[in-house]
């Protein structure tokens, strides 16, 4: 009786097989390029020591990729949903007090800096005191 190996793992294995080759043969000449520019071991040396940082970096971006908060740049707009979702809801707004604005128009709404406004007179009848 004889087993054979097929499948997925068959083909895992022949994968293997070619990229141990390949990737040695791509060392080797990642080597040879800087040792052949320099004429010196410890220059290439130096240099090749820089495919040990880019697998590191690679494998810690692998890492981050796998957190749900990495690159995720609508985090804030879901914190703030969430968090107006907990808060008690309001229909009263505080308005701004009239001395501290009478006359100006934020910045934010005109896109350019405060600027006082020419007072006009009001079309409406002024108030009539209350009776007491």
């Amino acid at each position: 009786m004889q087993y054979e190996i097929a499948g997925a793992y068959k083909n895992q294995k022949r994968s293997e097989d070619k990229l141990r080759i390949l990737v040695s043969l791509a060392m080797v000449i990642v080597f040879l390029i800087p040792y052949m520019q320099f004429r010196t071991v410890s220059t290439a040396l130096i240099i090749f020591s820089g495919v040990a940082l880019c697998v590191a970096g690679g494998f810690s971006l692998i890492w981050l990729y796998s957190r749900p908060w990495f690159l995720d740049f609508y985090a804030s707009r879901r914190v703030a949903r969430l968090n107006a979702k907990r808060a008690p809801q309001t229909t009263e707004r505080k308005q701004p007090s009239a001395t501290r604005m009478s006359g100006c128009v934020p910045c934010c709404v005109s896109g350019s800096p405060p600027r006082r406004i020419k007072k006009t007179q009001s079309k409406l009848p002024p108030r009539q005191p209350k009776p007491s």
